[in-house]
């Protein structure tokens, strides 16, 4: 977590930010990107998120920015900033370095990566596509649901699901799939890459919400350009009014 304490007239209070890297991937892309293992030493996504911090603060010990003063609500503030363990995984982390069993050193790994509590992970447009008949991003989606639902990745990855909504009714199925089956939390849609940005406001795309709606699953578009990031809100509003007009009389 990031924490901000912040002083004021003699008085300190202590705020807590948490910190979530909503765009992660997991296994490998065609054109040769890859993360096969988020723990993997130099390369993996736990690494990285260290990097951002040890990056972060090297840059607060070279500005001497880690503590400013501000003005708020006209009275003269000292903020100070630092990472903060979350409580929760660092009351587990602690309590699995005592037993000295497997994941004992999960406590002394983690303090590289305080600052990000969470990531969002989601497939690439990657070499696991059609490897399997029921859906384009069926191996995928296991891949993904492998780490982030097994300790410890399931502590720090938040696993989201990819399908093509082109596939149709294969497409409203792998929705149902990855949240009922691989227990994925939400739901990533890539129209430029998988070829249907003419296609975004589409029925099959709004079926495709509509299915995740049910399950409550968050959705992440991929936008790239102002026509798309249209198209995505007017496909948004038709699946309201869809839903206003079905599902809420």
């Amino acid at each position: 977590m990031l924490t901000a304490e912040i002083e004021q007239d003699g008085k300190k209070e202590m705020q807590n930010f948490f910190v979530i890297d909503a765009h992660s991937h997991l296994g490998q892309d065609v054109d040769g990107a890859a993360m096969m293992n988020p723990l993997a030493p130099g390369s993996g996504t736990f690494d990285f998120w260290g990097n951002v911090q040890g990056k972060i603060k090297a840059e607060w010990e070279k500005s001497g920015e880690q503590s400013f003063t501000t003005n708020i609500n006209g009275k003269k503030t000292t903020i100070s900033w630092s990472f903060t363990p979350y409580p929760f995984t660092d009351k587990l982390y602690i309590a699995l370095e005592k037993l000295k069993q497997r994941h004992s050193d999960l406590k002394e790994k983690s303090k590289f990566y305080t600052f990000i509590d969470q990531g969002v992970c989601f497939p690439f447009q990657d070499v696991f596509r059609n490897k399997q008949p029921e859906a384009l991003y069926r191996a995928s989606n296991i891949n993904v649901s492998r780490f982030t639902t097994r300790f410890p990745f399931s502590m720090k990855l938040i696993g989201y699901g990819r399908c093509d909504p082109m596939e149709g009714e294969k497409a409203v199925n792998e929705v149902r799939y990855i949240r009922e089956v691989l227990g994925l939390r939400g739901l990533k849609l890539h129209p430029r890459s998988e070829g249907w940005i003419d296609n975004i406001n589409s029925e099959s795309a709004i079926n495709v919400l509509i299915e995740a709606t049910k399950y409550s699953m968050p959705v992440i578009f991929d936008t790239r350009g102002k026509g798309s990031i249209l198209k995505i809100g007017k496909l948004i509003e038709q699946t309201r009014n869809i839903l206003k007009s079905k599902y809420m009389s």
